[in-house]
C-alpha cells in the first residue's frame, strides 16, 4: 500500500476515534514523563519531614521525578532510600485515610495503566500503599475511576521493579488522584516510591493530528 493511502486510512480512522469508534490499532501508548514539571505537577494533602530544610523529606514532587531510580525511564528499579519517594505525613490509623496524592498530567490523556514502585524503605514497606482509590478530575469535580483497588507491599529489595495497575476501562482524565490511601499498618502514614502513567493522546487531539496529516497529503497532492 502506498504511504498516502496508508496516511489517509490513519486520519480516517482517527476521525472515526473522534466519533465514537473504538481505538485504532496504531495509537501509540506512552509513558507521560512528568519529570521536567514534578515540582508542580505533584501534589499531596500531606508529606512527612523531619524538619524545614533538614533534607529529608517525603516532598510529593519525589513520586514523579525519578530520584532514587536506577535505569533509563520508563524502565527501573527503585532504591530502599525513603527520602527519594512521597509519604504522607504522620498519624495514628485511620487518620491518614484522608490523605492523597495527584499529578497535573499536562493535557487530556486516555490512561491505560500506571506503573508503580510502592514505598521500599528498608525495615518501613509496611508504609506501602495497600488499598485505595483512583480518581478522575472532570473539570468540576473528583470522580471515582476504580474503588477499592489492592496493592502489594515493597520488597524492600534494591532491585524492586515495580507492577502494573492496568485499567480495564480506561480513565480519560486531565489529572488523576491516589486517595483514601490505607497502608499496610505502619503509623507514618500511606507513601509510594515512583509513578509513571502509560496513555494515548484524548480523541479531539488525535482528530486534530489526524487531519492536519491528511491536510499535508492533500496539499502535497495538488503540488
Amino acid at each position: 500500500m502506498k504511504s498516502h493511502a496508508i496516511l489517509i486510512l490513519c486520519a480516517l480512522g482517527v476521525l472515526g476515534l473522534a466519533a465514537g469508534q473504538a481505538a485504532p490499532l496504531y495509537a501509540e501508548i506512552i509513558a507521560i514523563d512528568l519529570r521536567p514539571v514534578a515540582g508542580t505537577a505533584v501534589t499531596a494533602s500531606s508529606f512527612y519531614s523531619e524538619g524545614e530544610g533538614s533534607g529529608a523529606e517525603c516532598f510529593p514532587r519525589q513520586a514523579s521525578d525519578w530520584s532514587g531510580m536506577t535505569g533509563t525511564f520508563p524502565n527501573g528499579v527503585a532504591s530502599t532510600d525513603w527520602y527519594t519517594s512521597w509519604s504522607s505525613e504522620g498519624h495514628d490509623p485511620p487518620d491518614f485515610l484522608h490523605e492523597w496524592i495527584e499529578w497535573d498530567l499536562g493535557g487530556t490523556y486516555i490512561l491505560s495503566k500506571v506503573h508503580v514502585w510502592n514505598f521500599n524503605e528498608g525495615g518501613y514497606t509496611d508504609q506501602s500503599i495497600k488499598k485505595l482509590d483512583i480518581q478522575k478530575w472532570t473539570g468540576a469535580a473528583w470522580e471515582n475511576a476504580y474503588t477499592g483497588l489492592e496493592w502489594s507491599q515493597a520488597p524492600d529489595s534494591g532491585d524492586y521493579a515495580g507492577f502494573d495497575q492496568e485499567f480495564s476501562t480506561p480513565i480519560t482524565t486531565s489529572r488523576i488522584r491516589f486517595a483514601n490511601l490505607e497502608n499496610f499498618g505502619n503509623t507514618y502514614g500511606a507513601g509510594v516510591g515512583e509513578v509513571v502513567f502509560y496513555a494515548v493522546p484524548e480523541p479531539a487531539t488525535m482528530a486534530l493530528l489526524g487531519l492536519g496529516g491528511l491536510g499535508l497529503l492533500l496539499g502535497r497532492k495538488r503540488r
